[in-house]
């Protein structure tokens, strides 16, 4: 593996469209590489379907608060060409014994497999982890680059000491030999970033909120709006979050915020009553004064406009006669998008959602503007992405701070 000189030339990086840059007189470490020998582990029967299927433990992503792997692949992290499983000591043969998802890394079994799902088998392997690197100004004027730790998913940026200022972050992706790393000047701060959120949008909740009379919020989503892989729910999600800026903001009003929300779910199986839980009675029975609404699983599954308007259309049909004033959520990049790292936000779904809310005049937390965006702040998204389509702590603090500007 090579290390590199950091320059400011950009070329295309497969997963990433990311580039490698040249000359500022700095060297760059590589990607650290794992080699996992004699993994224990026994194979579904079933095809994986990208993060769904018989994991390698090596390449899921970590818990928030203990570090230990939770349940999710990280894409990318698995070298495909380096999986060798053998049962009994016999290497077994990919497309034939075993399926691999080589983006996932998950497993399955093949049609004409040798094993069954019973059997334990042995794997090795090797994964690769993340880094951001950042290049800082020291307060003496001289800069360096302050190497960052390394881990398979939501690579920390490394700290400032006092009177130290980032003048760049620099990406080190999964099996990056250094000359791949992505140098990312800090250009603008959250709110030099443009957005389509806007204030005056909830005229009724804001007269309410002014008036000292009491305020109920309801934020009605998926697994990112229940605070999935976040950690400590109550104090990171940007349920809680969206809570705590409006106490601040408004230390005199009565404001309570609810969260009504189900993982996996989308707005359908909500108006369906399809899934467990999704009830919309539960949405509405409390009577909110504004609902918050965030379906991260509906930029996935909708996929047309015309399936978007009737969806999108009865929940407007049916939160009207309620009085309750409507926030969108426009939602975070998952590893299933995959974005490069300047690239744009292309999900229809978001395109939609903000026509439709500018055609009938409601307020919209532009999230994704923020995610399309972080690496004008100097921050690669992945850097932001828990586990599969959860955002880390730091993903819903720009929730927070889009919701929050449609307070005013």
């Amino acid at each position: 593996m090579r290390s590199l000189v950091l320059g400011i030339a950009f070329s295309t990086l497969s997963a990433f469209g990311m580039s490698p840059i040249k000359a500022l007189g700095e060297t760059i470490d590589p990607a650290e590489i794992v080699q996992v020998v004699g993994e224990e582990l026994k194979i579904q029967e079933a095809p994986p379907n990208r993060h769904l299927g018989t994991r390698l433990a090596g390449v899921k992503s970590l818990k928030p608060l203990t570090g230990e792997p939770s349940y999710g692949p990280v894409r990318y992290a698995l070298d495909p060409d380096s999986l060798v499983i053998r049962f009994n000591g016999r290497i077994l043969k990919e497309g034939k014994d075993y399926i691999l998802d080589h983006e996932f890394g998950t497993l399955g079994l093949g049609n004409a497999s040798s094993i069954r799902p019973d059997d334990q088998v042995l794997a090795d392997y090797r994964y690769a982890k993340q880094r951001i690197d950042s290049q800082i100004q020291l307060p003496d004027g001289r800069t360096i680059i302050r190497k960052g730790k390394s881990r398979i998913s939501e690579p920390p940026i490394p700290e400032l000491l006092p009177d130290e200022k980032r003048l760049a972050n620099i990406y080190v992706p999964a099996f990056s030999d250094g000359t791949d790393a992505v140098f990312l000047p800090v250009l603008k701060t959250p709110d030099q970033i443009q957005t389509a959120t806007q204030a005056g949008m909830i005229p009724k909740t804001m007269k309410k909120i002014q008036a000292g009379m009491p305020v109920r919020v309801t934020c009605w989503g998926d697994s990112v709006t229940v605070g999935a892989d976040v950690g400590d729910s109550a104090r990171n999600s940007f349920v809680s979050l969206l809570q705590q800026r409006l106490n601040e903001k408004f230390p005199s009003a009565d404001i309570t915020v609810n969260r009504v929300a189900v993982g996996g779910s989308t707005s359908t199986a909500w108006l369906d009553g399809t899934r467990a839980g999704c009830d919309f009675n539960r949405v509405i029975t409390p009577k909110p004064d504004l609902v918050v609404i965030e379906f991260l699983n509906d930029a996935r599954t909708i996929t047309t406009k015309e399936a978007f308007l009737r969806i999108y259309t009865e929940i407007l049909d049916r939160l009207t006669p309620t009085e309750a004033e409507i926030i969108f959520i426009t939602p975070n990049y998952s590893m299933f998008d995959w974005p490069d790292i300047r690239g744009k936000d292309e999900r229809p779904y978001i395109g939609y959602l903000r026509d439709f809310a500018a055609e009938h005049n409601i307020a919209v937390a532009d999230a994704s503007a923020r995610w399309e965006n972080l690496w004008q702040e100097g921050i690669p998204w992945p850097s932001l992405l828990g586990t599969i389509n959860h955002p880390n702590a730091g993903g819903h603090i720009l929730y927070a701070e889009e919701l929050i500007k449609c307070f005013k």
